[in-house]
């Protein structure tokens, strides 16, 4: 009767591939091929998928900084031939004492004091433009005389300033106490 079985089980085998859960395994290997062509059974093992296949990218790549602005800032001394600002475009024009390159880089032609200014356009009318703002930022390399006579000039102005703050303190002083006004605290 054993014999039977067995042939009979030999034959079920032999005319059919199924799987055959393991004992004591998990994951992707928890079960066995049963093949009819090798006797007596030798299991084989199955690999399952054990990540989704993920999706390609056009994105994942840059290029590296272009190294652009300023490298001599304002009141800095420039020698002849040195880079004053690199950009893309005009962002700063070239003003007395700089040259400028074909891809817009701002180089000093003398020995000076680098100097940034905002220049109006022509007849009151501004710069059109992009930024729109009617005003251009101009560098320029001044010599040592050109340099002092503009810290002068600039003092002068600042001095001009303050003298007029001041006259006009005195004036509004002069207008409250006329009119027997407290004065706020603080004037």
């Amino acid at each position: 009767v054993w014999f039977v079985r067995l042939l009979t089980m030999s034959n079920i085998l032999r005319y059919s591939t199924r799987t055959v859960p393991l004992q004591g395994l998990s994951g992707s290997f928890s079960k066995i091929f049963l093949n009819n062509s090798s006797w007596p059974l030798q299991p084989q093992q199955i690999r399952h998928a054990t990540k989704k296949a993920g999706g390609s990218t056009n994105n994942g790549r840059d290029s590296a900084g272009r190294r652009l602005g300023l490298k001599i800032n304002g009141g800095m001394v420039a020698r002849p031939g040195n880079i004053i600002a690199r950009q893309r475009g005009t962002k700063y024009h070239p003003g007395a004492g700089v040259g400028m390159g074909k891809d817009h880089t701002i180089y000093s032609l003398l020995e000076g004091t680098v100097v940034f200014d905002n220049r109006r356009g022509y007849a009151g009318r501004g710069f059109a433009g992009r930024r729109g703002t009617g005003r251009r930022k101009v560098i320029s390399v001044l010599g040592k005389e050109d340099y002092a006579e503009r810290m002068r000039s600039k003092d002068e102005e600042k001095e001009e300033k303050e003298r007029r703050r001041q006259e006009t303190i005195a004036r509004q002083k002069e207008s409250l106490q006329r009119q027997q006004i407290q004065m706020p605290v603080g004037w």
